[in-house]
């Protein structure tokens, strides 16, 4: 301390640096930067956007970073087809509401895990079909009662330690597992063999992998922003 945090915003750039050519004053962008929660942030033009004129700015910051981690997912660590069965852990947290409304858009069946009746009803109305609380419900049993024995095809995993080995058995033959949080703690090391009782593909992605260059950015901001 002192510290400005916060990683992610939106607004009206104010000016432009020398050899900043896509990007003007005036123009309504989201961004990603440290010390986000200001009045005035400095940004690297590689990581401004430019807003669709019909989305609410406030709107644009408080879904990015959690927007543009879920599109990814979806897209790019698994492509979520029409019809694929699809778990996601903390289905009521940030990214995971985001995931249920993704996986729904894309025409597939999402199951939820949740760790309280409030949070199923968010999950529920972000279009979950089942919602399983592990408070009262095993999760592994509830998956394969709904999928008729088979497994899901992905498992979105963002708890990490406490989900992990429930991921491996609720993921079908040839399915795929994507860790990509440690809300619990970080997976502790497993026998890889483990993966070869179903083919199971595992997958430990991270968003910025995804955006490490300007391009990258532009194309997966413009696909969350459509």
């Amino acid at each position: 301390l002192p510290a400005v945090i916060g990683r992610e915003g939106s607004g009206i750039v104010e000016a432009v640096g020398e050899g900043v050519k896509d990007i003007r004053p005036g123009d309504h962008v989201a961004y990603m930067s440290s010390s986000s929660y200001a009045e005035f942030t400095i940004a690297h033009s590689k990581y401004v956007a430019k807003v669709p004129d019909d989305l609410d700015l406030k709107l644009v910051a408080a879904s990015l970073l959690q927007g543009l981690t879920s599109w990814v997912l979806v897209t790019q660590s698994y492509e979520v087809k029409k019809d694929d069965w699809i778990l996601i852990h903390a289905a009521a947290g940030g990214c995971g509401l985001l995931l249920v409304q993704f996986v729904k858009n894309c025409g597939a069946h999402a199951i939820g895990t949740v760790s309280n009746d409030e949070k199923a009803k968010l999950a529920i109305s972000a279009g979950a079909e089942h919602v399983i609380n592990y408070s009262n419900q095993n999760v592994v049993e509830e998956v394969m009662r709904i999928t008729d024995n088979k497994g899901v095809h992905a498992v979105f995993d963002g708890v990490g330690k406490d989900t992990f080995e429930t991921s491996l058995a609720c993921a079908r033959r040839l399915g795929s597992v994507i860790s990509f949080g440690n809300a619990s703690g970080a997976v502790p090391p497993f026998d890889i063999l483990k993966l070869a009782e179903k083919n199971l593909k595992l997958m430990r992605p991270t968003l910025y992998k995804y955006i490490e260059t300007e391009e990258e950015f532009k194309k997966y901001t413009a696909e969350l922003f459509a």
